[in-house]
């Protein structure tokens, strides 16, 4: 959307634009930005495989963009010429890098998993946080493991378990529900039971 109300796509047509745009593409994404990217990474404990992926990566337009737009803003002398190059290194980024992503990470082995995201967001942001509200993890072999809602209420004392998420699921909870490992549970209680909270969904 930047590129599109900020381009005048007649400055992108002019040889002295495109060709520079796609030499200094070229330089940034095979010589100048893994040479400097590498040195960086040297404290970075990474595989090879992933050292080189990152090195891959490419620039994605946001900061580019708005340096190039800093030019415009401060009179540069043939800002607009400058802009556009800018921008033919931008999408050269875009398109040849990123659409080259998934092959180079199949090329260096390395995992990768398409997720689907989930079309349903339950929260609250709240300035302070608030007392006696918990937010836990159910983990394997933990004392509520397998446990019921009204038998976990019973260990912990005067607590009240208010929202269950299985599986990027809402469970109803009721008295007789199964608490299992992997529940993402949420939780008021009285805030001197923030400890024995902690210790009985914690794994042995």
């Amino acid at each position: 959307m930047v590129l599109g109300l900020t381009i005048d796509l007649a400055v992108l047509a002019r040889i002295d634009v495109w060709i520079p745009g796609l030499t200094l593409g070229i330089l940034l994404a095979c010589v100048i930005r893994p040479l400097f990217v590498r040195l960086c990474l040297i404290p970075a404990r990474l595989q090879r495989n992933e050292r080189n992926f990152i090195l891959f990566a490419g620039l994605k337009g946001a900061v580019p963009i708005l340096l190039g737009e800093l030019l415009r803003a401060a009179h540069v002398p043939d800002a607009e010429r400058l802009y556009g190059i800018v921008v033919v290194v931008v999408i050269f980024s875009v398109l040849v890098q990123g659409s080259l992503v998934p092959t180079v990470a199949r090329r260096l082995r390395l995992p990768m998993r398409t997720v689907e995201p989930e079309p349903w967001a339950f929260g609250v942001r709240l300035r302070d946080e608030p007392e006696g509200a918990h937010q836990v993890l159910v983990e394997a072999n933990s004392a509520v493991d397998g446990k019921t809602v009204h038998e976990t209420a019973d260990l912990a004392g005067d607590i009240w378990i208010s929202i269950v998420v299985r599986d990027s699921q809402l469970v109803p909870v009721r008295a007789e529900t199964q608490l299992i490992a992997g529940d993402q549970i949420v939780i008021l209680s009285d805030t001197d039971l923030s400890a024995a909270i902690a210790g009985l969904f914690t794994g042995p």
